[in-house]
């Protein structure tokens, strides 16, 4: 090849790389694992970050905070009054957990205040405003939350916010739905108590979801290859303690059952997004019983979307037919000898 045409098919390649570089979607994560996420300190930092307020909007907020409903541990959020403390402090402002001493905006007043925020400089803000109004049933909401990918406005230090935030809830901006996005911010919401998630768990008797995840060592298999055998489903995170407080006991219990039975199998799916870390706590914790199972997407990742996850550890029971059966592990034992009786 001549000098000249090779000068021609270089020029052209780094053009097609530029283009590539520059099209390619920031929000676009083909590789969860492979990503740099938050250090716990960072992510920290988005919930004791002060976020002023203009003084006008503070007094706003402050007059529509909930009434108290008992210990603030219960909402999983702080007082109000400590809410009020930050509103009416000098200058004004808002940590993210205060969004929890708020009532939903279903009404015009409320639905401006929450407006005024979700139109806020600091990003975190305007994505928990938003979530906020979703869970109010704002499709509008849900639909500006979609559209973050598409903005123009969003510096690089924006973006890399958004992306963790997303990540750690586990909302996927470029292939979600607005409907997805109503669903999640009443099932994550901080007002969700107890008896509304477990009313969204998925119920006893009808048929598992199928899907498809990789093991630890790469290897993707399929909810139905192992039909035919009574499966656990295991969600749970090395960051997570009643996670790790209940390994002892849970480890335990299902050993003699795994080495007894051929026909169960613990699939243990991890909500973490570091391989490296998740290898390690299985062998800190000795579970090297059961099959892992991560896909790097947390919150995200598909089999807790479609087993409506909103808590760990939470289990779900799968019977040889592929049907679920119960929501603990703690009820497999009752469970396999049910079967064994039937055969």
């Amino acid at each position: 090849m001549k000098p000249l045409c090779l000068v021609v098919v270089a020029l052209w390649t780094f053009t097609l790389a530029g283009v590539a570089a520059e099209t390619r979607n920031p929000f676009d994560v083909p590789d969860p694992l492979a990503e740099t996420w938050w250090t716990d300190e960072e992510q920290m930092a988005l919930f004791t970050n002060h976020i002023l307020l203009d003084s006008k909007l503070a007094q706003s907020l402050a007059d529509h905070l909930i009434v108290s409903k008992g210990p603030a541990g219960k909402r999983g959020g702080p007082d109000p009054q400590t809410t009020r403390q930050h509103l009416t402090s000098q200058p004004p402002y808002l940590l993210i957990p205060d969004f929890a001493s708020f009532p939903r905006p279903t009404n015009d007043i409320l639905r401006d205040l929450f407006g005024q925020m979700s139109r806020h400089t600091n990003v975190s803000l305007q994505f928990f405003a938003l979530m906020c109004r979703a869970e109010g049933g704002d499709r509008s909401a849900a639909e500006a939350i979609l559209k973050y990918p598409s903005r123009k406005d969003l510096s690089p230090g924006d973006i890399n916010v958004l992306k963790n935030i997303f990540h750690g809830i586990g909302i996927d901006v470029l292939r979600d739905t607005p409907e997805f996005i109503l669903e999640m911010a009443k099932r994550m919401s901080p007002r969700a108590d107890g008896e509304v998630r477990e009313r969204q768990k998925m119920p006893a008797g009808i048929a598992a979801p199928d899907f498809e995840i990789k093991t630890l060592d790469g290897k993707a298999i399929r909810l139905s290859d192992y039909r035919g055998k009574t499966v656990l489903l295991h969600f749970w995170s090395t960051t997570c303690g009643p996670c790790i407080g209940e390994f002892p006991q849970m480890t335990k219990a299902l050993r003699p059952m795994l080495q007894r039975r051929k026909d169960l199998i613990v699939l243990a799916v991890s909500l973490d997004d570091n391989r490296k870390t998740i290898r390690e706590a299985v062998k800190k914790y000795d579970l090297g019983d059961f099959t892992h199972l991560c896909d790097g997407r947390g919150w995200a990742s598909v089999p807790a979307r479609l087993y409506r996850i909103t808590g760990i550890p939470s289990d779900v029971v799968i019977d040889s037919k592929g049907i679920i059966r119960a929501d603990s592990w703690r009820q497999l034992e009752g469970l396999l000898g049910t079967v064994s009786e039937k055969k």
